[in-house]
C-alpha cells in the first residue's frame, strides 16, 4: 500500500528580495490592521540591519504599541511564556502581533497571539485544538531557514516540570 500524505496549511507566504515595503502596505493595508506589538529576537534586534528596516517600514503603516526583544540563547518554556502574554494581554487593543526572528521567536508570536484572547496559563493550551476564542492574526518574518514555523499552526515549549518539549497546535 502507497503512503499518502496530504499537508495543507492556511498561510499567506510573500517572498522577494526588496519587498519589504510593498509587503507591508499590501498586507497591512487589506486587513485594516492599526495597532501592533513587535516580537523580536535579540541577536536580530542587536545584529541586523534588516531589523531596522523591516521596523520603519511597519511605523509607517501601523501603530506599533510595544516592541518585546526576546531572549535568544535558548529553547522558549511555558513560563517565559506566560510572562509574554500576561504583558501582551495589559497592552490593551492590538490586532497584530508581527514577530521578526528564528523558530523560537515566531513560535512565541503566534502561541502569545493564540493566547491573546484566551483566559490561562500556556500549558493548559498544550496538545491540538484546545482554544476556545480566536486568537489574534500574526505577520511572521523568519530569519533562519529550515524551522518552518512561518507556516505551521504549531507552537513548541519546554515544559520544566515534565523535561519535554510539547506544543499548542491549533
Amino acid at each position: 500500500m502507497e503512503d499518502i500524505f496530504n499537508f495543507k496549511v492556511n498561510t499567506d507566504l510573500y517572498s522577494g528580495i526588496g519587498q519589504t515595503a510593498s509587503f507591508f502596505k499590501q498586507i497591512i493595508e487589506k486587513n485594516g490592521y492599526r495597532r501592533s506589538l513587535v516580537l523580536v529576537d535579540e541577536g536580530v534586534k542587536n545584529k541586523s540591519l534588516y531589523f531596522a528596516e523591516v521596523l520603519d517600514e511597519a511605523r509607517k503603516r501601523i501603530e506599533i504599541v510595544d516592541e518585546m526583544v526576546l531572549r535568544g540563547n535558548e529553547e522558549p518554556d511555558y513560563d517565559y511564556l506566560d510572562q509574554i502574554v500576561c504583558h501582551i494581554r495589559s497592552l490593551g487593543d492590538i490586532d497584530l502581533i508581527l514577530g521578526i526572528g528564528g523558530g523560537s521567536c515566531l513560535d512565541i508570536a503566534k502561541a502569545s497571539a493564540a493566547l491573546r484572547n484566551n483566559q490561562g496559563t500556556g500549558v493548559e493550551y498544550r496538545g491540538f485544538d484546545k482554544l476556545l476564542a480566536p486568537g489574534i492574526p500574526t505577520l511572521l518574518i523568519p530569519t533562519t531557514a529550515g524551522t518552518g514555523s512561518e507556516v505551521t499552526i504549531n507552537a513548541v515549549f519546554t515544559d520544566k516540570n515534565h523535561k519535554k518539549k510539547f506544543g499548542i497546535n491549533g
